[in-house]
């Protein structure tokens, strides 16, 4: 590709709800642009950007792909992200990677979900959005309730730029109300400039108004001017617009039918003349490594390199990449860089600009370009490399806590490596997940985002590494521990021919408040226990506390006073005093008022108004006490205490019940009692269980 000056640049992210026509989108770009010579489509499978065999199979993207193409003199970077809020890892990776957002709604459905929380997302980074109201196609397609909505929901800064003319079957052009032009669309041409439709003359001048509105409220000079003659220049007109949707004081909103290619030429120039290059957005900001000292980078290849790293690619056609934006300097074949993150020294090894699955060459990475870097060895998602002379630390985004836990096993037996090999290999590709061994009961647990998350990555590891796994609800880790006080004795004694086992303790067990945790008393007088004894007896109550007497859970909260004994001085020793007190602790405890625990969860959800009835009548089924409720821009937020054991799925039958437009967050509170039924159904389903090992 030809090099262009940074100033010619744009870097745009798509973002949505899944199905809002993103990749079929970019797909009509990339043949625009003549990037491929075929329009790919993602329901006949033959998409040049869902390639990926779970993309094919379930129709969707499930990693984010990347697009170079070029439009009269401008170069343009694509990051197609998936709208599946399962995948938000790559959504934050790539809002982390460019200045602006082409952000999709459905023209023929209601606001969707994923494109709010795209929007919110867009706002804690402070980037740029551009909307397409796309599909304008469809039958039932409604242009304006769209931006209705989008004002309602999202911000009253949304203005239309790019009008529709005519809307379903009738769609065949677009009003630029900038330029004051109509061009008509028809597919497999160019757009034809025409006349504006008289019957939208008012919709145009009302929305060249707002528009210009937006543009002098940027600076000073422009809004004295404005208030006098009620008019902007062209020029002005388009600095002020420039200004404003980089600053996010003016949203545009734009009308398409990306999936047969109608209205994608009038976006790429409503990108190329108002989206901000690199170079507009000026120095990057990042800290120096290990401390949060700030640091900055100008947009210019004589500047030292700083580059992100905030995607990968790993397929067996394709290769395995590492995506890189560079912020400054340039990054090509054989520099010798460090990775600031980790410290590690990289080898830079062949770069590329990347179409999907096909690479481009090119000598270099430069200061605002996105490309691909063959794989690196000690670089993953969110590390920066930069010269090691000029250290910097980039900023990455926040990924969502894994709300989404189940456990997995091996279906044969000695695949555990396999499997461990298999899910670090997919995690270089995907931080959106983790991977935990619980060593209480002893589940490895896959942390996801949700159920659709959870498919694809076991569809990848049988399909990439032949390891075949079976599934679990996660075992809630219970804890015991006691109400009252209790004392008991035991004798340890063993004879069976020469040196014999004694020893023998008498325990005092006593409840702490909670959270306590444990506490060993050595209350031992006149030496009938030797103090070099004395530890072994409080490692054998810790051994019998790590699998408690009643369903085998860790014992907690309990104080443990050893107050007497007897030794004997040839055939006691270490092992007899450990095995008396841990005989001494199980016969003690029962007699102690034992009851079990379970971890409670602090929850935060935040649901439309309408939703709040099936969220609290779901909460209440799940034995949830409510804290307390408020309001947050336009949604209600519920704060409570749930029991663990009540949350498995909850991800998801919040989801279904809110049709995806609630969220929530959960953070381990506390231990509580468990009502006595289910501490009852617990502990008998326990003893079930031993019994058939035994």
């Amino acid at each position: 590709m030809n090099k262009v000056p940074v100033e010619k640049i744009r870097n745009l992210a798509l973002l949505g709800h899944q199905d809002t026509g993103k990749t079929s989108f970019l797909e009509a770009v990339m043949l625009e642009t003549k990037v491929t010579n075929r329009l790919g489509r993602v329901d006949d499978g033959n998409s040049n950007l869902d390639f990926i065999p779970e993309e094919i199979e379930r129709r969707i993207s499930v990693r984010s792909k990347l697009v170079a193409a070029e439009w009269d003199g401008y170069r343009m970077h694509f990051v197609d992200a998936p709208g599946y809020d399962d995948f938000v890892a790559d959504r934050m990776g790539a809002i982390a990677a460019v200045e602006t957002a082409l952000l999709f709604a459905s023209s023929d459905a209601d606001l969707e979900p994923g494109t709010e929380r795209a929007w919110r997302a867009l706002e804690l980074l402070n980037k740029p959005r551009i909307i397409i109201v796309n599909k304008m196609d469809r039958e039932h397609a409604d242009f304006d309730r769209v931006v209705q909505q989008l004002r309602q929901r999202l911000s009253h800064n949304v203005v239309p730029l790019l009008l529709p003319i005519g809307h379903g079957t009738a769609f065949k052009g677009v009003v630029d109300v900038v330029e004051g032009k109509a061009w008509m669309l028809a597919k497999g041409s160019a757009p034809k400039e025409g006349a504006v439709p008289d019957d939208m003359a008012a919709a145009v001048a009302q929305a060249r108004e707002e528009l210009m509105n937006a543009a002098a409220e940027t600076s000073d000079e422009l809004v004295e001017k404005f208030l006098e003659s009620g008019e902007l220049s062209q020029e002005e007109f388009h600095m002020g617009l420039s200004r404003g949707i980089a600053t996010g004081s003016v949203y545009p909103v734009v009308a398409a039918c990306g999936g047969e290619g109608l209205g994608v030429a009038t976006i790429l120039d409503v990108v190329r003349r108002f989206a901000p290059s690199p170079a507009d957005v000026g120095e990057v900001t990042g800290t120096l490594p290990g401390g949060s000292d700030p640091v900055s980078r100008a947009a210019v290849a004589s500047a030292p390199l700083a580059a992100l790293a905030f995607g990968a690619l790993s397929e067996a056609n394709v290769g395995d990449y590492v995506y890189v934006r560079v912020f400054s300097g340039s990054m090509s074949q054989g520099m010798d860089v460090v990775n600031s993150t980790n410290g590690d020294s990289e080898r830079i090894g062949p770069v590329f600009l990347l179409n999907g699955k096909q690479r481009v060459d090119h000598e270099a990475i430069g200061a605002g370009e996105i490309g691909a870097a063959v794989k690196l060895k000690h670089t993953h998602i969110s590390n920066t490399l930069c010269d090691r002379g000029s250290p910097i630390v980039l900023p990455f985004a926040d990924i969502p806590e894994p709300l989404a836990h189940i456990a997995i096993k091996t279906r044969a037996k000695g695949d555990e490596d396999k499997l461990s090999n298999g899910l670090g290999r997919l995690h270089e590709e995907d931080v959106g997940f983790r991977v935990q061994v619980n060593p209480e009961t002893h589940q490895t647990i896959l942390m996801a985002q949700g159920d659709t998350h959870v498919a694809v990555l076991l569809a990848k590891l049988k399909r990439k590494f032949g390891v075949e796994v079976d599934t679990e609800p996660p075992r809630t880790p219970y804890r015991e521990t006691i109400r009252g006080k209790s004392e008991e004795r035991y004798r340890h004694k063993k004879q069976t021919g020469g040196r014999g086992q004694f020893g023998e303790v008498n325990l005092l067990l006593e409840p702490l408040p909670r959270g306590g945790g444990f506490e060993f008393v050595n209350a031992v007088v006149g030496g009938v226990i030797p103090t070099k004894f004395i530890p072994a007896v409080e490692k054998g109550v810790r051994e019998a506390m790590s699998d408690g007497p009643m369903a085998g859970f860790p014992v907690v909260d309990v104080k443990v006073t050893v107050n007497d004994g007897k030794f004997h001085a040839v055939d006691s020793s270490e092992a007899a005093f450990k095995m008396a007190a841990a005989q001494a602790f199980k016969a003690a405890f029962p007699k102690a008022k034992p009851v079990l625990l379970e971890p409670i969860y602090k929850v935060v959800v935040r649901v439309p108004e309408e939703y709040m009835g099936d969220v609290m009548g779901d909460m209440s089924s799940r034995r949830g006490r409510i804290q307390g409720m408020g309001q947050e821009g336009p949604y209600q937020v519920v704060r409570a205490e749930v029991p663990l054991a009540s949350l498995y799925e909850y991800a998801t039958v919040l989801r279904s019940l809110t049709q995806g437009r609630a969220a929530h967050e959960r953070d381990f509170s506390h231990y509580e009692e468990v009502p006595r039924e289910i501490a009852d159904t617990i502990i008998a389903e326990h003893k079930a269980a031993a019994q058939a090992q035994s």
